[in-house]
């Protein structure tokens, strides 16, 4: 009787801590049931790319959860960045800029904004949610600004502007490329590093990492300069997909960046943000509304079916690991 109550634990215990994953594959088998054709190669390869956008703003999300704690450190200002940097690379290239030029300008743009966001949360010790909550407006009034409310279409668009989204590199599309290429590097960052350490411990307990020498501002600061730095990236590609720049365009990604971060986080056993949870939440939330569009659901639906998802996804997995998680 105690080997089959043990054995039910260790199946309830695998269920909790990959509870997304079987989530994730029950809605791709369902919708490859209604539709063979979405689960074929070439089709969720495609999926699998869009979701790449998502995926580098989840990624930044887990950097700012690891430094701030998974209650404080939500970014809210990633969405209006990704507007306005599709904006800026498109306003760029409208003025002749080349590719490359416009690149380094946004990637210091970012930069910058991460900044901001940094010294107004770590110095003037303002909450990282109203800090950001401030650098989103800004960023908004001044898309609205270069844009003067009018969505960008350069009409010099070049293939290599085009190519970002578009080309491959080998079989592998660029944005997929870039994303490994990105994921790689903040995977070996966060969790082979001093930096990556100390931010697991700052998020985890700030006074105690202060007492023992880390230098823990610099830690928060990096953060928040690493997250806006990624945002920057995915904006330039949000613009090469776009061929442009729609006016707030990508600001509808900052609920779905939260939420695949916060999978990456319930994901894990110990409940610590995850790099490559948050991958898998992005690719998640992106299959879930890819497929219910190849299915024929109306766009107006899959904002309530992803939230009903969250929900019962969260619950679930809080609900079969009650005795290890405490409340939030």
């Amino acid at each position: 009787m105690a080997v089959k109550k043990e054995r039910i634990g260790k199946f309830l215990d695998i269920i909790g801590r990959n509870g997304v994953v079987i989530v994730l594959v029950i809605i791709l088998v369902v919708i490859g049931i209604i539709e063979p054709t979405f689960l074929q190669p070439r089709n969720y390869f495609e999926v699998i790319k869009q979701s790449v956008i998502l995926a580098l703003l989840a990624i930044g999300l887990t950097f700012t959860m690891a430094g701030e704690g998974i209650d404080m450190g939500i970014d809210l200002s990633i969405g209006a960045e990704v507007s306005f940097i599709a904006v800026l690379f498109s306003s760029l290239i409208i003025a002749g800029s080349t590719n490359f030029i416009a690149f380094i300008i946004c990637l210091a743009a970012g930069v910058v904004i991460g900044c901001i966001n940094g010294f107004v949360a770590v110095n003037l010790k303002v909450v990282p949610f109203i800090a950001t909550l401030g650098t989103m407006y800004i960023l908004r009034g001044s898309e609205l600004l270069i844009s003067k409310g009018n969505p960008l279409q350069p009409s010099n668009v070049t293939r290599d502007y085009l190519a970002i989204y578009y080309e491959k590199f080998g079989f592998i599309p660029y944005p997929i490329s870039i994303c490994i290429l990105v994921a790689c590097i903040c995977f070996i960052a966060l969790y082979h590093t001093r930096l990556g350490m100390e931010l697991f411990a700052t998020g985890f307990n700030m006074k105690a990492s202060m007492t023992s020498g880390i230098n823990v501002k610099m830690r928060r600061f990096m953060a928040f300069i690493i997250c806006s730095l990624l945002c920057a990236v995915a904006g330039i590609i949000f613009a090469s997909k776009m061929s442009g720049a729609p006016v707030h365009g990508a600001e509808k990604l900052l609920m779905d960046a939260i939420a695949a971060a916060f999978i990456g986080t319930v994901l894990t056993s110990d409940r610590r943000p995850s790099l490559i949870g948050s991958v898998v939440g992005a690719i998640l939330l992106e299959s879930i509304s890819s497929g219910f569009l190849y299915i024929g659901i109306s766009y107006n639906y899959i904002s309530m079916f992803k939230g009903f998802v969250m929900i019962l996804v969260v619950a679930s997995v809080l609900f079969i690991n009650k005795d290890r998680y405490t409340a939030m």
